[in-house]
């Protein structure tokens, strides 16, 4: 099955003309886990290389749930209620991280990582003429507990997106 931006009206705006397909392709350890190799090469010739982390955790990152925004609309406190620890993946460590969105392209904010299950967006990030066009995106992530010397050892990760009119309960 195929499904189109047009599947989930509130995300056709946010993602238009994407195509999502459903269901993936399955997951395969041999060709998805280990450190992964990253080159890229300017115009002059020059190569930069970057390696990632050793990815070696399977399973999915559960959404957060009961996304929402209280108080100020312009300078709302985002906020959301954990995965159950029983579906996090072994070994992981989870943190969140929040942005506005008004479509694919144009991000207003973006948090740091944080722990915590709230986050208050600064003012003078929403202006009250671009409320009905935000969206708020929360990634639930999840960094591998065994690699805390690599600087973003980010296993898995899920987002949960929500246009602000409807987090705010309008």
């Amino acid at each position: 099955m195929v499904l189109t931006a047009s599947a989930a009206p509130d995300l056709n705006k946010l993602f238009p003309g994407i195509y999502m397909v459903d269901p993936l392709p399955p997951f395969d350890p041999s060709k998805h886990m280990g450190v992964w190799e990253i080159r890229a090469v300017d115009e002059k010739g020059r190569e930069a290389v970057a390696k990632t982390h050793r990815m070696d955790k399977d399973g999915d990152m559960p959404f957060v749930e009961e996304l929402k925004a209280s108080g100020d609309p312009l300078a709302p406190i985002i906020s959301w209620k954990a995965p159950n620890e029983k579906d996090i993946p072994k070994g992981v460590t989870v943190e969140y991280g929040v942005r506005l969105l008004k479509d694919y392209y144009n991000q207003l904010y973006r948090s740091g990582s944080m722990s915590d299950t709230q986050h208050q967006i600064p003012e003078g990030k929403i202006k009250s003429e671009d409320l009905a066009d935000i969206y708020v995106r929360v990634e639930c992530q999840g960094f591998d507990k065994d690699d805390s010397d690599h600087p973003v050892s980010l296993e898995l990760r899920s987002e949960t997106i929500k246009p602000l009119k409807k987090a705010l309960g309008k």
